[in-house]
């Protein structure tokens, strides 16, 4: 269920969207026999037998600033519950998301920025068997470019800003700053 609308001239535009899933058969493991005699011996097997809710709502607002610039932001709630209280499957997703931004454009240099922040969550790798509990973090990008004609712009960006690294992924991967440029050139079409 959800809402869209715009006021002030469509300089104002407003979405929310409230959502209910129910996810059913998630393949979940369970010891389904252990021998201590004559020597120890697990067994473990897999079967749908896991079931969730996830529930939330996903709202944007953003405001057009004169003809050449934009300010925005979303916002996401999302609460899991699940019939085995798995805890790769309620809290493996933030609750909360938050993105605040803007963007500019004077002549031939433009200008974005996004603020993003995120709550905190338990990511699982199926691969490598590890885990850990990712940290809320906050993450701002921004973007300069300079077109001196209208099918060519040159570009600086920076991404994760905030810090120089945070964790993302349960196989030990961080995400770095980053520093990049480069150029585009449309062809026409």
């Amino acid at each position: 269920v959800g809402y869209s609308g715009a006021l002030l001239d469509r300089k104002l535009n407003l979405e929310s969207n409230f959502f209910y899933m129910d996810i059913k058969d998630i393949p979940t493991n369970f010891n389904k026999s252990m021998v201590f005699f004559p020597s120890f011996l697990l067994t473990i097997s897999w079967d749908n037998r896991n079931r969730a809710i996830a529930r939330g709502v996903e709202s944007t607002l953003s405001y057009k600033v004169r003809e050449n610039g934009s300010v925005y932001i979303n916002h996401t709630y999302e609460r899991i519950t699940d019939r085995l209280g798995a805890k790769e499957v309620t809290r493996g997703t933030p609750k909360y998301k938050l993105n605040v931004g803007g963007q500019a454009k004077l002549g031939s240099f433009s200008a974005a920025l996004n603020a993003g922040h995120k709550d905190a969550y338990y990511a699982l790798s199926n691969e490598r068997g590890q885990s850990i509990n990712v940290p809320a973090y906050w993450r701002l990008d921004a973007r300069l470019a300079y077109a001196p004609v209208e099918t060519l712009e040159f570009f600086l960006a920076g991404r994760n800003l905030a810090s120089s690294r945070h964790k993302e992924f349960a196989d030990a991967l961080e995400v770095p700053r980053i520093f990049y440029g480069g150029m585009t050139f449309d062809f026409g079409g």
